[in-house]
């Protein structure tokens, strides 16, 4: 926070993978506002999430991106993370 303003955020749940027989953390969104990109804000986002994942015993974290998000691809790459191909399925009910 910046007075009033939020500069960044990050929402996550946890969740059971039933083929993991585990919990794990899945992070919806990672975001940090254009000015203060570069400035160490989304690694410590990414550190209270990574923390939170821990404390709780989740096996791992896990999280996507559009396809076009290089930047954000870019970053999560500099953390460890890997990549995976997954389908993704959405269906409209409303």
């Amino acid at each position: 926070m910046l007075g009033d303003t939020a500069i960044g955020y990050a929402s996550a749940t946890l969740d059971f993978s039933t083929l993991d027989q585990a919990t794990y953390l899945h992070m919806d969104c990672l975001f940090v506002r254009d000015a203060w990109r570069g400035h160490g804000i989304g690694r410590l986002l990414w550190n209270a999430v990574h923390a939170f994942a821990g404390e709780r015993g989740c096996r791992n974290m896990q999280w996507q991106t559009p396809e076009w998000n290089i930047d954000a691809a870019r970053f999560y790459r500099r953390l460890g993370a890997r990549e995976m191909i997954k389908r993704r399925y959405v269906l409209a009910l409303l």
